[in-house]
């Protein structure tokens, strides 16, 4: 039995959405690799909303690629598949785009020419990191739908997807989940984030603050409320 199948064991029937940015797409024989490595290779459009499910995103890039086009990416995977780990590969990249895509959002960047067994590798082991029985049994997890917060392991998972937020990010989360079904002022995070006696922080922050955890949760999971504050979408 070869490393290739023991990998595959690990994560079952892992799909991976491959989409491409600006026709830069993969040889046919880097998809047949990555097929023959059991992974389920579908091909996605930009330009519209998946018809499945797809545990990990495999986002193929130009090397001249722009920072916009690294946040529309990110952007574009979660308002679509919130739960997806997003693998970026540039072949014709050099290594500085990686830290670029990785500070906007992916979960994982190949810059320069990376073989199909790398990616492979690489989709499958943000898949290991991501499934849920990784998560922490000893702590006790706040969920609401497919949102999980372990306050103790400073852990937040969307679906099968781990993601990393700031202290502030987190505890703003943290009230929302709390009061799940209920609407939270603007004042109230202010108060709560910032403390009651911080006067300088403007009801702006507070939508900002919001915005980039919608970037990194998944737009579609606060909703605001106008005039008010933010709620949690129904499950």
């Amino acid at each position: 039995m070869n490393g290739a199948t023991e990998r595959t064991e690990a994560v079952p029937g892992l799909r991976v959405g491959l989409v491409v940015v600006d026709d830069e797409a993969p040889g046919d024989d880097c998809v047949a690799a990555l097929a023959k490595d059991a992974l389920l290779v579908t091909r996605l459009s930009a330009d519209r909303a998946p018809a499945m499910e797809c545990a990990a995103v495999l986002v193929w890039l130009p090397g001249n690629v722009a920072r916009l086009a690294l946040s529309s990416a990110v952007a574009w995977r979660d308002r679509h598949l919130a739960a997806a780990l997003l693998l970026g590969c540039a072949p014709r990249a050099e290594p500085p785009l990686g830290e670029i895509a990785l500070s906007v959002g992916f979960d994982d960047f190949v810059a320069g020419r990376g073989s199909a067994r790398e990616i492979s590798a690489r989709l499958r082991a943000l898949a290991r990191r991501a499934t849920p029985s990784a998560r922490p049994s000893r702590h006790a997890a706040v969920v609401h739908g497919r949102l999980a917060l372990v306050p103790e392991a400073y852990e937040v998972w969307v679906g099968h997807r781990a993601v990393t937020l700031t202290a502030r990010e987190r505890h703003a989360l943290k009230i929302l989940l709390e009061n799940a079904g209920k609407v939270v002022p603007r004042v109230a995070l202010i108060d709560e984030l910032w403390g009651k006696d911080e006067l300088d922080v403007s009801l702006r922050a507070v939508d900002n603050l919001i915005h980039r955890l919608r970037r990194k949760i998944g737009s579609d999971l606060i909703v605001s409320v106008r005039g008010v504050g933010f709620r949690l979408a129904d499950r």
